[in-house]
């Protein structure tokens, strides 16, 4: 195999063909779906979600020179961390489901661990399904299993929220009232939006040490102009604390140009302080109500939790989502 560093921002061609292994890859270990398209894709492999610095690599199966002359076999994305303590690297390899039993993984990783040491990572996670090649190669490197993440879906028809025109859940928790908002984060609320969203760095971590820093406004920005750089609709609902004047719960769900038909639930947070009051539950309920009214085309939305985040698996069980995946997060100390 050649490796050969990509520029995913201005080589479409060679994005497109790391786009067409995780495809067929995904298309192989999970048909059920869904599968992030392609522009959505593209544009995290080459910005990530709110510009975090990243290396990509793409891999042919033969061939040599500066750049291989086979037809590409995998490829790895690289998120570096540049700040903080610990420096935990993530992870994204991908081999073509017929180039797998040959070395390929092997050889991506051992590639990507030369490059996350010299970048100064001093470990790394990597996202592996239960169950799929990816694991025994995940051994194979001395990584251990950190957290459990279940994959839990639910069929928006079945629901278990209110249709459209029915009372809010939120509006139904007293001193709060919902808020809703689709596109880029409304000036007045990014402050609280940057707070609500480095609470969830509480969440289950496993064994990984993580920095937590911060959000600030400029990063909730950033990540509402990618996302809509790539033509994905944010819908967002909050709860607003009346005696406090500010966000206090938030949950928002993404739905790409080139859906097919899903929807991805992003994060579901509180502050702690007002936890324990139904919120989170108010705020997802009055979400996926609005959904169901904006966006009929989409059938279905998938979201990702924390096996041992209790609370977040009981607000889920509640509305309809069932476990349809199991993945693993491994952690390499390198």
């Amino acid at each position: 195999m050649h490796l050969y560093r990509i520029d995913p921002a201005g080589d479409r061609e060679a994005v497109r063909a790391l786009y067409g292994i995780h495809r067929a890859a995904e298309a192989a270990e999970t048909p059920e779906g869904p599968i992030l398209p392609a522009p959505s894709f593209c544009d995290w492999a080459a910005h990530g979600w709110s510009d975090e610095p990243r290396e990509v690599w793409l891999g042919d199966s033969d061939g040599d020179g500066d750049r291989g002359t086979g037809p590409a076999a995998g490829g790895y994305v690289l998120e570096l961390p540049d700040t903080g303590t610990h420096r935990v690297a993530s992870l994204l390899l991908v081999v073509h489901p017929e180039a797998r039993s040959c070395g390929a993984g092997r050889r991506l990783f051992e590639h990507a661990r030369a490059r996350m040491r010299a970048a100064g990572a001093t470990s790394c996670t990597a996202m592996v399904l239960n169950g799929s090649p990816g694991e025994a190669l995940a051994r194979s490197t001395g990584a251990k299993p950190s957290l459990v993440f279940l994959r839990q879906v639910c069929a928006l028809d079945r629901a278990k929220a209110p249709r459209p025109g029915e009372v809010t859940a939120a509006a139904g928790v007293p001193g709060y009232s919902p808020v809703r908002w689709c596109g880029r984060t409304p000036r007045g609320y990014e402050s609280d939006v940057a707070a609500l969203t480095t609470a969830t760095s509480d969440a289950p971590s496993g064994d990984v040490d993580r920095d937590g820093v911060p959000w600030s406004v400029q990063r909730v920005r950033t990540r509402d102009e990618r996302c809509a750089a790539r033509g994905t609709r944010a819908y967002s609902v909050a709860a607003f604390c009346e005696s406090e004047g500010r966000l206090v719960a938030l949950s928002t769900a993404y739905v790409d140009a080139a859906h097919e038909g899903w929807a991805s639930q992003g994060d579901t947070v509180v502050l702690g302080e007002h936890r324990g009051r139904r919120l989170s539950l108010g705020v997802k309920k009055d979400l996926m109500t609005w959904l169901r009214e904006k966006e009929p085309s989409v059938h279905s939305i998938a979201t990702w939790n924390a096996e041992p985040n209790d609370g977040i698996r009981r607000v889920n069980g509640s509305l309809g989502f069932t476990v349809s995946r199991r993945w693993t997060e491994w952690h390499l100390v390198l």
